[in-house]
């Protein structure tokens, strides 16, 4: 038996009837690779969906993660917004016909997953962060797997007050990013959206700035959102309707922001 999943491999025998089989499987386990930003990971997979790979190629990680730091760089109070979500990203759960199959126990081994529950249901937790909606795919293909997805049951987290990274390359080599944002003063119902496009040699661009919504449309809305945003500035002393980028959220920035909304209202985005 390899030493390195004995304790795995005893774990399994205490609960699961064919947990046996977990000693004649191949030695080999899945590479997770080398440290990675959890939250650029993260991002990466939620572009790719089921149809992605299990990880991030490299060179959209890193171009990911460039953009980031480059975004970040030009608007700071970005920083203290990640990419968060809810759900438990490393939970798989699978439902067997019973028991799981000697070719389930095998994939759990390969994934170094950590198993509990059965004898139906059982949650596979995984050591680092891969693409579930695609692993799942790849498990609800196994004999004795009736299905398979990730953990959409409890939060492992905050609910609400998500912030979120989302982008779209171009023909061009430019990335366009979104990126959605709550304050923790408001949780529901007044996300801020913020666009950019980041060029392949690095200069970052703001996509309409009187957009402030970012649903690519300008509207009394957009105003009614600044407006929300900036009194909560002045009342907490927070920036993020530094529409100028002085430092300090005063007066001016209204006066800015208005300006860039009937410019985007009159020419478009």
């Amino acid at each position: 038996m390899n030493r390195s999943l004995a304790p795995l491999t005893a774990a399994l025998l205490s609960s699961f009837p064919v947990a046996a089989f977990a000693q004649d499987c191949p030695p080999e386990l899945f590479d997770y690779g080398s440290f990675q930003n959890p939250e650029t990971v993260l991002i990466v997979l939620d572009h790719y969906g089921a149809a992605g790979p299990l990880l991030p190629l490299p060179a959209d990680y890193d171009r990911a993660d460039r953009d980031i730091g480059l975004i970040r760089a030009a608007v700071p109070f970005l920083a203290g917004f990640g990419h968060s979500d809810p759900w438990e990203r490393d939970l798989l759960i699978v439902r067997a016909s019973g028991r799981l199959s000697s070719e389930a126990v095998c994939s759990n081994v390969y994934y170094q997953a950590e198993v509990s529950g059965g004898p139906e249901w059982y949650f596979c937790e995984l050591p680092g962060y891969l693409n579930l909606p695609a692993l799942a795919s790849m498990y609800e293909s196994l004999p004795g797997v009736l299905s398979a997805g990730p953990n959409h049951f409890g939060c492992a987290g905050s609910c609400g007050c998500r912030s979120s990274w989302v982008y779209e390359p171009r023909e061009t080599g430019t990335w366009r990013w979104r990126v959605i944002y709550n304050t923790s003063e408001c949780c529901w119902g007044c996300s801020q959206n913020l666009t950019y496009d980041v060029t392949e040699a690095g200069d970052v661009l703001i996509v309409c700035a009187g957009d402030w919504t970012g649903d690519g449309t300008i509207t009394s809305l957009d105003i009614t959102l600044f407006l929300f945003g900036w009194s909560i500035d002045v009342s907490s002393g927070y920036i993020f309707a530094d529409f100028n980028g002085s430092g300090a959220t005063t007066s001016a920035d209204i006066t800015a922001f208005l300006a860039a909304w009937f410019d985007a209202l009159a020419n478009g985005c």
